[in-house]
């Protein structure tokens, strides 16, 4: 039997199963396409975003979607930061330190980088440094208007008022301690890129200190970093 959805007296999602019997949903389990043929809807995968306005494709008539972390960047509160050293003898490190924002605010992360030679890259939680010391290393908001907000994310760890200013610490002083709760290693001229967002997105805890730390794995070697996030409120 097709489980086409309906509307219920109520005005709810309805679908029959196999058995006959009528079932209220707000998800339908599939759908009937314009050529008539029935496409499955899989529950544990998230709903698209339907774009608004023209929404259909001039030429096939199919919905345009975006992924979710995609409508992040165009609503403004996806941001990006990176670093890069040249010149890192074996052992040497780079790192970007930082505070993040408050519940109900998540700050969901991806990262990607690439090395000469070879390294490995960690995300420690939980360690300290040094207020206030280091290189202030720039936030940048993906979607360049001028009014678009600032992240939420802080530079800075050991005060009574933190101060939210677009900026990440780059290799603070005395950054120790911690737990490294994730680590990857790349092996030669390589790079880890930032794809399969549902595989490597990490939901970091609010109101904790994080650091992304770069280190070489051989000498004459150079690393660049990037890590990017979408700052969003928890749905109650």
């Amino acid at each position: 039997m097709v489980h086409l959805p309906r509307l219920t007296d109520e005005g709810d999602v309805s679908y029959v199963d196999e058995a006959g019997l009528t079932h209220a949903s707000y998800i339908p389990v599939s759908y009937e396409e314009a050529d008539g043929e029935t496409q499955a809807v899989t529950p544990s995968l998230p709903m698209p975003i339907v774009a608004a306005g023209d929404s259909r494709d001039d030429i096939s008539d199919a919905l345009i979607v975006v992924d979710y972390a995609h409508h992040e960047a165009h609503e403004g509160d996806a941001f990006e930061t990176s670093a890069v050293d040249e010149s890192m003898g074996d052992g040497d490190t780079v790192i970007l330190a930082f505070k993040t924002m408050s519940a109900p605010k998540r700050m969901h992360m991806i990262m990607e980088f690439a090395t000469l030679v070879g390294g490995h890259i960690d995300i420690i939680e939980g360690p300290t440094w040094d207020n206030q010391t280091g290189t202030l290393n720039p936030i940048y908001n993906r979607k360049r208007e001028a009014e678009m907000g600032s992240s939420g994310v802080l530079e800075d760890q050991g005060q009574a008022s933190f101060i939210a200013s677009d900026n990440i610490i780059l290799d603070p002083t005395t950054f120790a301690g911690g737990t490294a709760i994730h680590t990857h290693f790349v092996f030669g001229a390589r790079g880890s890129p930032a794809s399969a967002r549902g595989v490597h997105e990490w939901l970091l805890k609010p109101d904790t200190q994080y650091g992304i730390r770069l280190t070489a794995d051989g000498a004459a070697n150079a690393a660049h970093m990037r890590v990017e996030w979408y700052e969003h409120s928890d749905s109650n």
